[in-house]
């Protein structure tokens, strides 16, 4: 069987999978009904949900799963997540405070009464029975996880089988050969019995949405941007209002008096795959280290001076992830047209007061234009803005997004008509009302997990009095 894919797989909200899954990575946003196998991370967004059995290297719930979940690696419960399964995971599993996991149920599977029969005389003469037996002690014996049928044993051996197969039982029921010496059994380390994995073997309908089974994103690692001019290197810099030394060193084979086209890539980020870039202090008062620009993109709009186009890594790949799913269910719509992010180096940016270390950005309301009498005049989109604040949120990075309360109101009313009420509760957690962002949302994403440097929230400064 050809091996899965390693790219991405996403099932849209709506979508109802009622076959087997086999891919690389998978995020489930709708309902599946059969078993996912994916050889990586295995995400049950907010919304979704899971019946059937789930095998991955990694699980993260903020869903609903139902199935039998069986991990090599570690599962994880976000806010709102549940799962009501048998779990079997090679780590212990992350408990968070909103989440809801089974305490493991350990059970003795039912075993077969041995049947106990008299043994046969063997007629062999004594010299070969002699080898014979010198032979077998000579063998080593391993422990085999799949082996159909045990065989006969001593009592010892019996007891030693019955407390390896009372663990095995928190997964499935699983057959040991016992050997004359028994390695010590990890608690959640599991051998365990790995039939052959299924096929695709179902369509995927999407109501009033294309079939998009696999998602592509660009690499942060090593970023281009096409050129905005015909000119030179120095032309270049000086329109997105970057340093020519940067853009010289990244690019030695373009001399800086040599004309480009419009559209000759030219590299403008380079780094280790490692490199996540660091926000250090709070968003007010902070600043950025190692920032990544925000690639260029066919489904949003970067501005045509780029030096605020930099953010830490989480910050621009949840955001090219959302807007990319944007795209792909409206591909007729116009590109997102994208505000601020940071500096590069992060700091005071005017006239934000945050902005300043990699976790802020600006995004333009999607806008349609709509015919009044003799004019076009633009209006809010609530379906497709109310998209993409659900898609922000799905990522799971988000922490607020800040926006006019009168769009408040008007997305508060788009959810109800999309998603339950206890989701449109938690949707709207995030949604933060005021009265500055009117044409704009601003989206602020949470400090990286990892980063112990980074501050959550903005300084508020208590000696000034309050303005207004």
């Amino acid at each position: 069987m050809s091996r899965p894919s390693t790219q991405e797989t996403f099932i849209a909200a709506g979508t109802h999978v009622h076959g087997a899954v086999e891919c690389g990575d998978v995020r489930v946003h709708g309902r599946v009904s059969g078993a996912i196998y994916a050889e990586g991370e295995i995400e049950v967004a907010g919304g979704g949900r899971v019946t059937g059995t789930l095998e991955s290297a990694s699980l993260r719930v903020a869903g609903l799963v139902l199935g039998r979940v069986r991990v090599r690696g570690q599962v994880r419960l976000d806010p709102g997540g549940i799962c009501e399964a048998e779990v079997a995971c090679s780590h212990p599993c992350e408990h968070q405070r909103a989440g809801r996991l089974p305490a493991p149920q350990l059970t003795a599977p039912q075993l077969p009464a041995p049947q106990l029969t008299a043994p046969q005389p063997l007629e062999v003469p004594h010299a070969a029975a002699r080898a014979q037996a010198q032979a077998h002690r000579s063998t080593p014996r391993r422990l085999d996880p799949r082996a159909a049928h045990p065989p006969a044993r001593s009592r010892r051996g019996l007891g030693v089988v019955i407390a390896v197969a009372a663990t095995a039982a928190l997964a499935v029921p699983t057959s040991f050969t016992v050997a004359s010496e028994i390695p010590d059994v990890i608690p959640y380390a599991l051998q365990l019995d790995h039939e052959p994995l299924p096929t695709l073997t179902a369509w995927v309908v999407v109501p009033d949405e294309p079939l998009l089974p696999v998602m592509r994103t660009p690499r942060l690692d090593d970023i281009h941007w096409g050129a905005r001019i015909s000119g030179s290197l120095r032309a270049q810099a000086v329109r997105w209002g970057v340093r020519l030394e940067e853009l010289a060193t990244l690019n030695p084979s373009i001399a800086p008096k040599l004309r480009l086209e419009r559209g000759t890539p030219i590299r403008v980020h380079h780094a280790a795959t490692n490199q996540r870039g660091m926000s250090i202090g709070a968003p007010n008062r902070g600043r950025l280290v190692d920032g990544v620009p925000m690639p260029e993109g066919e489904y949003w709009k970067l501005r045509g001076f780029r030096s605020r186009v930099y953010g830490t890594q989480q910050t621009v790949h949840h955001l090219v992830r959302a807007l990319t799913e944007y795209g792909r269910r409206f591909p007729d719509a116009a590109p997102v047209r994208l505000g601020d992010l940071s500096a590069k180096h992060g700091q005071l940016l005017p006239p934000h007061k945050s902005h300043q270390t990699g976790r802020d950005v600006d995004i333009f309301y999607v806008r349609t234009r709509r015919t009044q009498g003799r004019h076009a005049r633009p209006t809010f989109d609530a379906r497709r803005n109310w998209f993409l604040v659900k898609r922000l949120v799905d990522t799971g990075r988000v922490q607020t997004i800040f926006m006019a309360q009168r769009w408040r109101r008007v997305i508060r009313e788009a959810a109800q008509a999309d998603v339950p009420q206890d989701r449109v509760r938690h949707y709207l957690r995030f949604i933060s009302g005021d009265s500055d962002h009117r044409r704009h949302m601003h989206v602020r994403f949470t400090c990286d997990g990892e980063n112990p440097r980074c501050r959550a929230h903005s300084i508020v400064d208590r000696s000034k009095p309050p303005q207004g």
